[in-house]
């Protein structure tokens, strides 16, 4: 690849990116595999309480993080943090019925955005999409690990 193409790329990737960035649809989104929202998404996910510091593995974030999206679920009476009964030093998180309910509603508007966005493309381009998605992922991944 030229370098001159190259950095008509880049350049084109950014100007795409800050566009993206404006649409509020794709914010949200966004903003439903972020913070509390995904918080409750992985919560849901257990079929038991659990331990902050395995949100916090199983997110990528520090455990400073998930006790602030925590601290926030718990005054919005999504969540109740309790003590673990083998293990009285620990903290168990339970996700309540309002909870559980909030996040399902979220995942469904999520899911109904997204099945919206690859019906656009059509069934070929939307599988080309999640194909280079992977790729991505797998190249970050790779460079993750040799870190």
């Amino acid at each position: 690849m030229e370098q001159k193409e190259l950095q008509k790329w880049v350049e084109e990737f950014g100007s795409v990116q800050i566009e993206i960035r404006q649409l509020k649809i794709l914010s949200d989104m966004k903003e439903a595999s972020r913070g509390e929202s995904l918080v409750l998404y992985c919560l849901a996910q257990y079929d038991r309480d659990v331990n902050p510091k395995e949100l916090s593995d199983r997110l990528g974030v520090s455990t400073a993080r998930v006790a602030a999206i925590l601290k926030k679920l718990e005054m919005k009476q999504l969540i109740e943090r309790r003590q673990d009964p083998d293990n009285h030093r620990q903290t168990l998180v339970h996700l309540l019925e309002e909870g559980y309910l909030q996040q399902q509603e979220i995942r469904q508007e999520f899911e109904s955005n997204v099945a919206e966005f690859l019906q656009m493309f059509g069934p070929e381009d939307a599988a080309q999409y999640l194909r280079i998605r992977r790729r991505i992922l797998d190249h970050y991944r790779k460079k993750d690990e040799g870190q």
